[in-house]
């Protein structure tokens, strides 16, 4: 399944504008980039956040951020972000992005992939 550019480019500026926003504690903002779906899972803003924290660091504050192919998983166009962690370690970021009705694009959900450093083995 292809899409557009329009519409790469459009996912792809979902996902930094709520990097962007996560980046600035601006957690209204960062859950406004969210389906429905995850923002009737988590309620509030407020609760969003403290789950990013916690379980999505790398993605919270990454020490550097670059995009790559978008993919499908699950039916759903998903973009690929490589973050480096505060920490150094390297995590691919799987965005899956779901079309709303109002035709935005919106994030449906985020699968981190842990990549192993081969300088940690010599």
């Amino acid at each position: 399944m292809d899409l557009s550019e329009a519409d790469q480019l459009a996912i792809r500026t979902v996902v930094e504008q709520q990097l962007k926003a996560l980046r600035a504690d601006d957690g209204e903002r960062a859950f406004s980039f969210a389906t429905p779906q995850i923002q009737q899972q988590f309620g509030t803003a407020e609760r969003f956040m403290h789950m990013v924290k916690i379980a999505y660091q790398p993605v919270y504050r990454p020490r550097s951020v670059m995009f790559e192919g978008l993919t499908w998983i699950q039916s759903l166009p998903a973009q690929q972000v490589m973050l480096m962690a505060e920490t150094g370690e390297l995590v691919r970021a799987y965005y899956l992005m779901e079309r709303q009705s109002d035709q935005q694009w919106r994030i449906a959900g985020c699968y981190l992939v842990f990549l192993k450093n081969d300088q940690e083995n010599e």
